[in-house]
């Protein structure tokens, strides 16, 4: 049986390419979806000052760790459920068997709104990650009013990022009991 793993990973690193590359080798995994989080703007980095990779990226790493307001939900491991035997018509539905239908159908309304929250983040991301190639051509600074624009709208989109992943947990939380 094959089990899913869903994680979400912080690069320490404001290059795009470098992200592109993290997305690309992460998505041969056949077991794991792992989402790639932007930076946040606001994040200094230590300068490079280290002759080696691991002395210029442990620094980053530490800083993005310690400024990122990423939430830490608990591991959830996806498996289909086992069979279970169909039970015997009866003919009136006993007080238990209506809250537990109750119960499915929160469960079930719960995470119809988990993979839209999920959806939103997704769509959030792609236009961040659209935002900031705009923004890494010098071309696009020529027209000061434009770049407010975009700016503000980055500002927004981050905002609702954050709003969206408090909520994400939030459901994550509530479906974790029924997973």
């Amino acid at each position: 049986m094959s089990k899913t793993v869903s994680l979400q990973l912080l690069l320490a690193t404001r290059n795009e390419h470098k992200r592109r590359e993290f997305a690309r080798l992460l998505a041969r995994e056949a077991d794991a979806h792992v989402r790639l989080l932007v930076l946040p703007a606001g994040v200094a980095l230590p300068p490079e000052q280290g002759g080696t990779f691991a002395e210029n990226a442990l620094p980053k790493a530490r800083a993005a760790a310690a400024a990122s307001v990423v939430p830490t939900p608990r591991p959830r491991v996806v498996a289909p459920p086992p069979a279970r035997p169909e039970p015997a018509p009866r003919a009136s539905r006993p007080e238990s068997s209506r809250r537990a239908g109750k119960v499915a159908k929160d469960v079930r309304e719960l995470r119809r709104r988990l993979e839209d929250v999920e959806r939103q983040i997704h769509q959030l991301e792609a236009r961040l990650a659209e935002i900031g190639e705009r923004l890494g051509d010098p071309a696009f600074y020529a027209d000061g009013e434009r770049v407010r624009a975009v700016a503000a709208e980055r500002k927004s989109a981050e905002e609702q990022v954050t709003w969206l992943m408090r909520e994400w947990e939030q459901l994550s939380t509530a479906l974790a009991p029924h997973e």
